[in-house]
């Protein structure tokens, strides 16, 4: 293999896993030199580095160099630049390329095997990395000298954790934005909210959601594997909530090298650190915990490449020099970047070709087909801005104010949600680019001062988006207030409010709290409220122990939340359990973990001695055949109206009804007994309100689920439900018939009707039995069967011709004696 010739300065690489302290020690190395630049992966380092170099050295010494950033003092001795913007033809004693395993990214790696094989400081170069471009190292610059550092703290794998259950100063990893937003939104609910961290994301956005993190109002963040390139956070813990990632060609699982990179961020210098699975993730296997955990990866073998000596004398010799072969074996020709792939879609396009005739048009041509494409999405839109760029510049020199002006307008807008903003911000941040290329606008400062402010817009009001969506401002202010041990403020107001530290947290009505839904799981919180919550709940207690009568309620309408609870003040205090007897159920106290067993007893008392009363007040029928004083006979049959709560079929009491003399039967009607052909009841229990408690204390004596059935108040007939039990049925009032219930008493008027009707042959149903009746057509036939009466039906015809003959009937009526006449003969007609 042909290697490339030594090179003068001493050349080194520090190389190891994160939080070794690399980037650290090269750049205090650095600053040891008169002059030096540092090439970084990302803008957000890059202005991270640049900030730090300010407190050691004056603001006139320091330049930081972006693509989109330019702040360059007259005569800098140390330039802070990404690495694609690093200014090469300014000689410098040392050079640092940071993350120079990114050699071997689809994307960008041409650019950092460029700076491994050509960026040189005078004095020094330090390459800073992953172990494993240790032997692309060898091989391309063999008198490189290769120093390895171990983490300065352990970290450890701790398996699957339910996302509610993640502890603070966490983040959860997914791949995609959706994904982001989804476990975002889940940890709001669940533990007060997160910041965001999204490759798409513009600096100062990104900037203000690590501040919000670090200063401790949040404890958790949602990121993608934007986290993994040296951005230092407060991290005790990451969590991988996808396993996936799409790379920009295909969906493919992480390598343990990616793992390894971004569960890295959690425990920085001497701070231990963890990683693991959440969100239905299973745990990474063991062959992959022991390599993140050991840092042992796979070397990489191969990294890609490009010509960087290009040819301009035509477009045809650009694009061949672009397409050069690698010169070593363990490069990788990169021919699909998408400045090259631009160059080639534009260049046969004959309007700019036409233009292409000097080697001076084909440099800028090929300068303006590597504007980058922020959004990663619009490549026919990109491509037709570029076009548009390099044919201005061709025909005017510079970029026509009003066309420019026209494209920000439209990017100077901060309303939309998050997804439009982020939109925004990528373009503005191509915008941006082009304002900080040399000689593109006629009044470059100002351009570049309105992008940089339209950026600053949306950011701020991007991260406000993120703010309102993904963080409850209560919750994080009270988590952190917890965790710092301050002793919080607590107080309940008038209306049962609970307030901690000024923030609402809940209601307290009567003895039950119901915190609010997104402060539920918190412990912390809860566990504050807690403290204030007995004094109060003590002070209610007295207050239901000394309330009169009028203050108490048993809920019976079936519609409302609280049905079948017992209300002091409107608010739910205890609810109805079953006993031994029907009618005399016991009284349960709603769960309130904060009253004490004293006062629940006496309050369980009160209640009862008040439902006693309210149920023999609402029952009097029942009630007063218990103090009537009956025997015999007559005893018998008012016990078993108690027990069966006002309706006894006809059935079960024949045998004690045969033994009433006429005496017993007036007995029985004047305490308002019916004993009609198919059950024996009391009228008064069919009220509304009576049968809502009779079926309320029916569904409690026998256990069933959930809530009775409640006819309205003016229903008389309703279809069956199956599963319903007839006793039930009979508890309200309802006589089971067929696929219908039918109230009690318009079931014995039927019953009389038919009985009546059957006498003179086969009964015919009119509208006066149907309107009785209360059904639809097709329950006729089964509700007559149930009353006993099979075959002997005949249903009333619905033909008009039918009204129209008992129109002339009636209007013909006693006018003609002649029995022959069709007159007559009509009014013989049996049709009732």
């Amino acid at each position: 293999m042909r290697h490339l010739p030594k090179s003068k300065t001493k050349i080194s690489a520090i190389l190891g896993p994160t939080n070794t302290g690399k980037t650290h020690f090269a750049i205090e190395r650095m600053l040891c030199h008169q002059t030096g630049m540092i090439g970084l992966p990302l803008r957000l380092l890059a202005r991270e580095v640049y900030e730090r170099l300010l407190t050691k050295k004056l603001p006139y010494e320091v330049a930081l160099i972006t693509g989109e950033e330019k702040l360059i003092p007259e005569n800098p001795k140390f330039y802070v630049c990404t690495v694609e913007a690093m200014p090469l033809d300014r000689k410098v004693d040392c050079i640092i390329i940071d993350e120079v395993q990114l050699a071997a990214d689809r994307d960008r790696g041409h650019v950092f095997t460029e700076r491994i094989l050509n960026a040189r400081g005078l004095s020094e170069t330090i390459f800073l990395g992953a172990d494993t471009i240790r032997p692309i190292l060898k091989s391309l610059v063999p008198e490189i000298t290769i120093k390895k550092r171990d983490r300065l703290s352990k970290l450890e794998c701790v398996g699957y954790h339910k996302l509610g259950r993640l502890l603070p100063r966490s983040a959860v990893i997914t791949f995609s934005a959706q994904q982001v937003y989804e476990q975002a939104e889940s940890l709001r609910a669940q533990k007060g909210g997160c910041v965001i961290v999204l490759g798409a994301l513009s600096p100062q956005t990104r900037n203000a959601q690590i501040d919000l993190y670090q200063s401790g109002e949040v404890d958790y963040m949602v990121a993608t594997d934007a986290i993994g390139m040296g951005l230092n956070m407060d991290l005790n813990h990451v969590a991988f909530a996808s396993n996936k990632k799409f790379d920009g060609y295909s969906t493919r699982r992480l390598f343990n090298s990616e793992i390894a990179q971004i569960a890295g961020r959690a425990g920085r210098y001497l701070t231990n650190g963890t990683f693991g699975t959440t969100n239905k993730i299973p745990s990474f296997d063991e062959a992959s915990v022991a390599a993140v955990e050991e840092h042992r990866f796979p070397s990489i073998r191969q990294v890609f490449w490009r010509n960087s000596k290009l040819d301009f004398h035509s477009i045809k010799a650009l694009i061949n020099s672009l397409e050069v072969p690698p010169p070593y074996p363990n490069l990788r020709r990169k021919g699909d970047a998408d400045d090259q792939t631009i160059l080639t879609t534009l260049s046969a396009n004959q309007t700019i070709r036409d233009r292409l005739n000097s080697s001076q048009s084909l440099k800028l041509f090929w300068e303006t087909c590597q504007i980058p494409d922020f959004t990663k999405t619009l490549t026919e839109n990109h491509a037709s801005l570029i076009s548009k760029v390099f044919l201005n510049l061709c025909d005017y020199g510079n970029l026509p104010d009003h066309w420019v002006n026209g494209h920000l307008s439209k990017l100077d807008r901060t309303d939309g949600d998050i997804d439009s903003l982020t939109a925004r911000i990528s373009h503005i941040r191509t915008w941006t680019y082009i304002a900080h290329r040399n000689n593109w606008l006629a009044n470059t400062e100002n351009w570049q001062e309105k992008t940089r402010s339209i950026e600053d817009r949306l950011s701020d009001s991007l991260h406000k988006k993120l703010t309102q969506r993904f963080v409850d401002k209560r919750i994080s202010i009270l988590t952190r207030d917890i965790r710092r041990n301050k002793k919080l403020i607590s107080a309940v107001k008038n209306n049962g409010e609970v307030i901690v530290e000024g923030h609402k947290v809940g209601k307290l009505s009567g003895l039950l709290f119901t915190p609010d839904e997104d402060i539920r799981t918190d412990k912390a919180i809860n566990s504050a409220i807690r403290r204030v919550l007995p004094l109060e709940i003590k002070r209610n207690a007295n207050k239901i122990l000394h309330s009169p009568d009028q203050f108490f309620t048993l809920q019976l309408e079936i519609n409302n939340k609280f049905f079948g609870k017992i209300l002091w003040n409107d608010t739910p205090i205890a609810k109805l359990k079953k006993s031994q007897t029907i009618l005399h159920p016991t009284v349960a106290i709603l769960n309130s973990e904060n009253l004490d067993n004293g006062d629940r007893q006496k309050i369980s008392s009160r209640i009862d001695q008040w439902l006693k009363q309210e149920i023999r007040k609402k029952l009097f029928h029942l009630f007063s055949l218990q103090d009537s004083f009956l025997s015999g006979p007559t005893a018998g049959v008012a016990y078993q109206l108690r027990e069966n709560l006002s309706v006894i079929p006809k059935d079960n009491i024949n045998k004690t009804l045969k033994h009433l003399t006429k005496s017993e039967r007036k007995i029985l009607k004047k305490h308002d007994i019916c004993v009609g052909k198919l059950a024996v009841y009391l009228p008064s229990s069919l009220k509304p309100l009576a049968r809502n408690l009779n079926g309320l204390l029916w569904w409690i004596y026998n256990d069933k689920k959930g809530s009775p059935i409640q006819p309205h108040s003016s229903c008389t007939s309703f279809i069956k439900t199956p599963g319903i039990p007839d006793e039930f049925y009979r508890s309200i009032g309802f006589e089971p018939l067929g696929p219908r219930v039918i109230r009690i008493d318009i079931a014995e008027r039927i019953s009389q009707i038919l009985h009546h009707r059957a006498k003179n042959g086969p009964i015919t149903l009119d509208r006066k039995l149907m309107g009785i009746l209360a059904c639809p057509s097709k329950d006729y036939t089964g509700v007559i069967k149930a009353f006993g009466y099979e075959n002997d039906v005949v249903k009333i015809s619905k033909n008009p011709r039918y009204r129209k003959i008992k129109k002339i009937q009636k209007s013909m009526k006693n006018t003609s004696s002649d029995r022959t006449s069709p007159f007559s003969i009509l009014s013989n007609l049996e049709l009732n």
